[in-house]
């Protein structure tokens, strides 16, 4: 369809060189204002933002009640819901009813042999969410080609043009299915809001009496530019910019995409910070803060864009931990509310019944009040770590045949097979469901006591308030048009309704301002960061599209890559001229893992430039800020962990925990006698503990079986793979992650190789005299201190009968070999980290007599060609070393000395955020000594 812009009444250029809300207050003031009041009634005021909307109120009532005025506001109103103020609409079909009808329409096309044009490989006719998905992409391409006037005829023609004849087939069906929606639209009675729109314009239906000021709105399709047409008279448009810059907008204030291609030169060096990773990213957006705070700008003038929402996570978590809350203005997401994440848990525990989600269930507070063990002593999430920790359960049935101490673990999973019992796994109607689902949430929540005024109750408020929406809009369309779905399948089409919704904004919370990058703008700070500037972020782009490729967009008019750089290209000029400091964060890498490039806006200008910008970002950075943070909303300042210490009168000590106290005291001190120990159940594979713990136990039954003595390699490569098949199967089974067969293959040719090494290490005289030999009493290693014991269990010790000589080993399962020097000496006083080895030789004692011993491992590492036996070759003095060592770290823990090490490791402690050594503060623990 063609039409012709007409100009509006009035075009204002504003300029750039302050944030819109104050231009737009401004202006309006000036305009409107008199001694008494300032009287905006008779006028519409579009803005393409509620954000925008909420601040530019804001700002109008503080002007008032500063000049004691009477303020009578307009009508405000965003640019997607000010074309039904144009002209009489009927009622409109749910978005969600539109996918619905779309996608029974295909059924029908599918069963009378027609669509196969569109869809060659349409899915089966019950599957629910596959035609549903298929329903939202024919709903979101007729709605955004009626955006734009752009009928399908349109796309017809243009592909006729240029002789794509399977494409013309394919959009002549489309046609079709489109005529077939839309009746079937009209028979309920209902008008669909994009043809309706169309509709107005062609029937030039649109007017108002009222007069209308449309401010930034810089991205209009072309059906809401012919409605703008149609009141022109009536109309004002607002553009922030300066009049010089108007040959890059047209009449009606939208961007001319191909005007803009040079403004993004005007990025400095300065204005780019490249990082990691989204949490050095959330690093970086403090420390930025922390330096705008140390020149006196308060923090309530700093705002945060976040373009990506996978960053939220990251940036939420860091601020928590610092007492500094976010401000979410645009109001939190839905589907991050309590009730929201409960569902999202439901629905993939009735999709996989996976362990994982299972687990993320007993995680949910209410869940796990219902599921918790009568029993108070009986921690059902440590359990569950633990469970998963030791069989990697793929499926939750694989509680059905676990140990006993994990019987109350089995025993929450059945009371939640009777709790979600209503979901039962047969399809039904969408009311059926709904009735369901209230109940279940009512049956959840509807005990709880909330306080309005705690922001994490409102979210539960919010969340609930949204999905009780949903169900209820679903409950009437059933009774327009009935569609039947499993369970599973209704709470996924209850939650893509809420994707997009956000809850109310707090009105009254403070702390750091957190928008969407398009709308930043529209906030009055003058201290801006923008975070994920990076390409298909800022800008976004279309790489793909099965309907609409980019070309086809660029002939049509639609929305393509060109007019979405000139929307980000605006916005980051918009930022640059009108706020006094802006930070542009570029990461390397998503929240996913996956690369990422810099935004093509921060690639700009000469070529030494580019380059040096691209060298940044190829290196990019780990921020660890070394001061601590002093926010101006903080109710305390940050404090480092007071961890009590006191003596520790133990007498009997493993040979394998010298290691952890050399390598630093304090973190000995949490592990061995605080007892704490890191746990997840994020596993998916056998770590590197569980994979040598199979090995060891591998080994063990070879140890002890007739075989030990055999020098047939073959023979010995077929005991171990029956054996590792017996134990791998009694642990994990067919309900256990698949990668665990994977890395078992892997096990097998790493036991082939050992096999080969064992016959030839029988073939030399040497007997495996014993396996796992323990010593758990203990034996004293000092006639000074015989009160001071060491104990442990050594993996393997062989005996060559007719030498007399004893060989102690250790199994080491590392994927690359190592010497027993490199793994127990340093250069650096005490010249020892770990004291095993050399200790082993005491457990024995009794064995070896004053024979001679040999201490070393054997490796059965990745590399096969180094599966074999490395000997250390320590003298006499530098044992006795290793004594006096051991001794004097037993004597420190007896005297309570567990300073933090003065290097602690980084980003691979366990301890690294409980201690403060990636935290932003750098905050070190607090110790003080306690009794014993």
């Amino acid at each position: 369809m063609k039409y012709k812009i007409q100009p509006p009444a009035h075009h204002i250029f504003l300029g750039w060189n302050q944030p819109p809300i104050e231009s737009l207050s401004s202006w309006l003031i000036e305009r409107f204002a008199d001694t008494r009041q300032l009287n905006l009634s008779g006028m519409i005021l579009v803005l393409p933002a509620a954000v925008g909307i909420h601040n530019l109120l804001h700002s109008l009532i503080n002007f008032c009640q500063e000049q004691g005025l009477s303020l009578i506001p307009p009508q405000c109103v965003t640019l997607g819901s000010f074309p039904e103020m144009l002209y009489t609409p009927r009622a409109a079909a749910p978005k969600f009813l539109q996918s619905l009808l779309w996608a029974d329409t295909a059924k029908q096309f599918m069963q009378n042999g027609h669509l196969g044009p569109v869809f060659p490989s349409p899915p089966p006719i019950d599957d629910f969410v596959a035609w549903q998905t298929m329903g939202e992409q024919l709903s979101s391409i007729h709605a955004e080609l009626a955006g734009e006037l752009v009928d399908f005829q349109s796309v017809i023609d243009y592909c006729d043009q240029f002789e794509y004849h399977q494409e013309s087939k394919r959009w002549k069906t489309l046609r079709r299915l489109q005529r077939s929606y839309l009746d079937a639209v009209d028979e309920l009675n209902l008008w669909d809001l994009q043809t309706a729109r169309v509709t107005a314009v062609e029937k030039n239906e649109c007017d108002t009496q009222c007069e209308v000021v449309v401010a930034g709105c810089v991205d209009i399709n072309n059906t809401v530019k012919a409605m703008l047409s149609s009141i022109h008279s009536k109309l004002t448009v607002v553009t922030f910019a300066p009049s010089d810059q108007c040959s890059r907008f047209d009449d009606l204030g939208a961007l001319i995409p191909e005007r803009w291609d040079d403004v993004p030169a005007q990025l400095t060096d300065n204005h780019l910070i490249f990082v990691e990773s989204s949490e050095d990213q959330a690093i970086a957006c403090a420390e930025q803060i922390v330096n705008i705070a140390s020149t006196g700008v308060p923090l309530n003038d700093v705002a945060i864009a976040l373009p990506d929402v996978a960053d939220l996570p990251s940036l939420d978590r860091l601020f928590h931990r610092h007492q500094t809350p976010l401000c979410y203005k645009q109001g939190r997401p839905i589907t991050s509310t309590p009730a929201c994440v409960l569902l999202f848990s439901v629905r993939d525990y009735l999709e996989t019944a996976s362990y994982h989600s299972f687990a993320t269930l007993l995680r949910h507070p209410k869940l796990h009040d219902i599921l918790k063990s009568r029993d108070d002593d009986i921690d059902l999430l440590t359990l569950s770590d633990q469970f998963h920790e030791e069989f990697l359960p793929l499926h939750v049935d694989r509680l059905d045949h676990c140990p006993h101490h994990f019987v109350p673990l089995r025993e929450a999973k059945d009371q939640l097979t009777r709790l979600l019992a209503r979901f039962h796994p047969n399809t039904a109607s969408l009311r059926s469901w709904c009735d369901e689902l209230l109940a279940f949430l009512t049956l959840v929540y509807g005990d709880t006591l909330v306080n309005r005024s705690d922001p994490e109750d409102r979210a539960l408020l919010g969340g609930v308030h949204a999905i009780s929406q949903i169900v209820n809009d679903l409950i009437d369309s059933n009774d327009l048009f009935e569609a039947q779905c499993t369970a599973a399948e209704y709470i996924r089409l209850v939650l893509s309704q809420l994707a997009d919704n956000h809850t109310e904004i707090d009105q009254g919370s403070h702390g750091v301002p957190v928008v969407g990058w398009l709308d930043i703008s529209w906030l009055s700070h003058t201290h801006v960061l923008v975070t994920s500037f990076n390409e298909g972020l800022i800008p976004s782009s279309i790489t793909s599209d099965l309907f609409l490729p980019n070309s086809v967009r660029e002939s049509l008019g639609l929305v393509d890559n060109q007019r979405r750089f000139a929307r980000d290209a605006y916005t980051t000029s918009l930022l640059l001229k009108g706020r006094e400091n802006v930070s542009f964060i570029s990461k390397k890498y998503a929240s996913s893992g996956d690369p990422l490039w810099p935004s093509r806006l921060c690639l700009s200008g000469d070529y030494p430039s580019i380059a040096r910008r691209l060298q940044k970002f190829s290196q990019g950075s780990l921020h660890q800020p070394e001061y601590q943070i002093n926010y101006d909303v903080r109710s305390s300042p940050a404090e480092g962990l007071n961890i009590v210490q006191a003596p520790h009168k133990r007498t009997t000590f493993a040979v394998t925990e010298f290691r952890d106290y050399l390598a630093c005291p304090l973190r000995y001190y949490l592990t061995k006698v605080l007892r704490l120990r890191p746990m997840d159940d994020d596993s998916t594979e056998l770590s590197p503990l569980s994979f040598g713990n199979l090995l060891h136990e591998v080994l063990l039954v070879f140890g002890q079986s007739p075989l030990k003595d055999s020098v047939d390699v073959p023979e010995i490569q077929q005991f171990l793979r029956a054996s590792l098949g017996t134990i791998a199967q009694r642990d994990f089974g067919e309900l256990s992650y698949p990668v665990i067969s994977v890395q078992l293959k892997q096990l097998e040719h790493r036991l082939d190789a050992f096999a080969i090494w064992q016959a030839s290490r029988t073939a030399e005289g040497w007997t495996i005299y014993q396996c796992e030999f323990d010593c758990p009493t203990g034996v004293p290693i000092s006639t000074d201190h015989p009160e001071l014991l060491v104990h442990g269990r050594i993996d393997r010790i062989d005996h060559h009968p007719n030498t007399g000589d004893w060989a102690i080993f250790d199994y080491k399962s590392s994927e690359t070999a190592q010497t027993p020097k490199q793994a127990h000496n340093t250069s650096v006083t005490p010249f020892w980290v770990d004291l095993q080895l050399p200790l082993y030789r005491h457990l024995a004692k009794e064995l070896t007599g004053e024979s001679k011993i040999q201490l070393g491992y054997i490796n059965i590492c990745n590399d096969t060609s180094n599966i074999r036996a490395e000997i250390a070759d320590w003298t006499p003095s530098e044992l006795e070393t290793a004594d006096d060592v051991a001794l004097q770290v037993m004597l420190g823990i007896q005297r309570g000395e567990f300073p933090m090490a003065p290097d602690p490791p980084k980003f691979v402690s366990e301890y690294a955020y409980l201690l403060g050594d990636i935290s932003l503060d750098g905050m070190p623990p607090v110790i003080t000594m306690g009794k014993s």
